[in-house]
């Protein structure tokens, strides 16, 4: 027994080749600009991914509300300018629609918090011995 509406949102192929671009030029483009920094080579990798899946991820929960009403297209596209209040609406948005495509953005975003809290947990205490 299928519950109306709660088919998962499809991605074309095209939309889903935008994501991984999104997310490989976010993870370069981080790469670039934190090289000079004194991160090491594994850290930098690291802060660089993750901070890429939370882009990636945050792009994906904008075209997920875009392609579900107008009013969330506002919301969204509005709101993802504004740090923070970004991550409140898409969670938010990921909250209400969880089965219904909101779980890999989610997961997703969620990896990339972890790998930042790794990343930021490395830098602030340099003792630690590397992860590679």
């Amino acid at each position: 027994m299928s519950v109306p509406g709660a088919e998962p949102h499809a991605l074309s192929d095209g939309v889903r080749a935008l994501l991984l671009l999104l997310f490989g030029a976010a993870t370069v483009g981080v790469i670039e600009l934190a090289a000079d920094m004194s991160f090491g080579r594994p850290d930098l990798l690291l802060f660089a991914v993750s901070l890429g899946a939370i882009v990636t991820a945050l792009a994906w929960v904008l075209i997920l509300a875009i392609a579900r009403s107008m009013a969330w297209a506002l919301v969204m596209g509005v709101g993802v300018w504004v740090p923070y209040v970004n991550l409140v609406l898409a969670s938010v948005y990921v909250r209400r629609y969880w089965s219904r495509g909101g779980r890999a953005p989610a997961l997703l975003g969620l990896a990339g918090f972890l790998g930042q809290t790794i990343a930021s947990i490395r830098v602030l205490l340099p003792g630690l011995p590397p992860l590679v």
